[in-house]
């Protein structure tokens, strides 16, 4: 099969960049011919002038959608598969697409085909106030914390919908149930929407947790991934070590208690390491989280998770099995769940051993790549039924 695959990467690296990799390596590992369209927001440039353009390239990216059409015409793809599009790939690269006859297939990473700001949340609770049609909550709520920001988000989001973008989807990928089920509840067509998993790598050895020294997280100091929750129970537990991973601490290190120490950015051999060394995980995300990327990867290390049960973590985490979920927000329930793994031996290996054998059997690569590959089939079927259509 040949495929384009499109992406903007962002510019603090992350879960989503991950999996588009991930997944280009591995159908190309797997025979297919790969031809990808990539820009990064690493590249936005400076200035009331840069910014202009980059708000208009994120309705409408001139330069993107002539390279696909060159694409298209050189590499004749039997499909197209987008991930991120803001702000330098734009939705007219997706009609684009659709106007030339190939199906398209997008991963919804995130919220964003409803959610301006892609999280259904506000910082502190869950929030519903926009719809497909309607993102002016958006502006009213200042969601990105700065309102030209807001205006630009909110206004794509609705133009993407008016102009049909959205439509022009032959088949919609989501990381979890719990994506896809959001989604058709608010407004995105659930018949169109397949569960793939994202991957993660299965180490040959398994970790031992009962060696581990300290409770690993990894992410970015965003409210909803809860870092401010991950101190306040690193507060509470005053004896256990905590190590945290990821860029963008340096701001918010202040607010952490003593017994909490950072990694910094790693790369994947370093992630690896990291999770090896550790005793367990904790993510204890704020909202509706759409997979849990790092959840996977320590039980696929051999590491117990503890999460908030939100979102794809409790798709992930087998509460009282491969970890323990907590009531979201419950900084409390938090703590003790991890003291309580920290000191139990025999149950940091029967969790980290059932957490691995779920990781093997659901997120890795070669079930991720069967069920990708069936949607993909699926998708050009259903583009050649809709063609046939009189």
């Amino acid at each position: 099969m040949k495929i384009l695959t499109a992406h903007n990467h962002y510019a603090a690296h992350g879960g989503e960049c991950v999996v588009f990799m991930r997944e280009a390596e591995a159908l190309r590992a797997a025979g297919h011919e790969v031809a990808t369209l990539t820009r990064t927001s690493a590249d936005n440039g400076h200035g009331l002038i840069a910014r202009i353009r980059l708000a208009a390239s994120s309705f409408h990216c001139k330069d993107a959608v002539c390279e696909a059409e060159d694409i298209i015409r050189d590499f004749a793809p039997d499909i197209v598969h987008f991930h991120n599009l803001y702000p330098r790939i734009s939705p007219s690269v997706m009609l684009a697409c659709s106007r030339a006859g190939i199906p398209v297939v997008y991963t919804c990473h995130n919220f964003r085909t409803v959610c301006p700001v892609g999280t259904f949340s506000n910082g502190s609770s869950d929030c519903f106030r926009c719809t497909p049609r309607n993102t002016l909550p958006c502006i009213a709520r200042n969601c990105r914390g700065s309102l030209p920001e807001s205006m630009v988000y909110a206004l794509r989001n609705m133009a993407a919908w008016n102009r049909g973008a959205w439509n022009a989807v032959t088949l919609f990928i989501a990381p979890s149930h719990a994506v896809r089920d959001t989604l058709a509840t608010r407004g995105l067509i659930g018949e169109k929407i397949r569960v793939v998993y994202n991957p993660v790598p299965i180490p040959e050895r398994p970790a031992d947790p009962a060696r581990g020294e300290y409770v690993a997280f990894a992410g970015r100091p965003s409210a909803e991934k809860g870092f401010a929750q991950l101190f306040a129970a690193a507060a509470m537990l005053p004896e256990i070590p905590f190590r945290v991973a990821g860029n963008g601490f340096d701001a918010v290190a202040s607010q952490a208690p003593t017994n909490v120490s950072f990694a910094g950015h790693l790369p994947e051999s370093g992630m690896q390491e990291f999770w090896r060394n550790a005793r367990l995980a904790v993510v204890p995300s704020c909202y509706i989280e759409p997979f849990g990327l790092t959840a996977a990867e320590a039980q696929a290390t051999g590491l117990p998770v503890v999460a908030f049960d939100t979102g794809g973590l409790s798709e992930i985490v087998g509460d009282g099995v491969t970890g323990a979920l907590c009531p979201c927000g419950d900084v409390p329930a938090l703590a003790s769940q991890i003291d309580r793994i920290w000191k139990d031996t025999d149950m940091q290996r029967s969790m980290g051993e059932k957490g691995r054998e779920r990781a093997a059997s659901l997120f890795s690569m070669d079930a991720h790549m069967e069920r990708l590959l069936a949607a993909y089939a699926e998708a050009v079927e259903l583009a050649r039924a809709e063609s046939s259509t009189p």
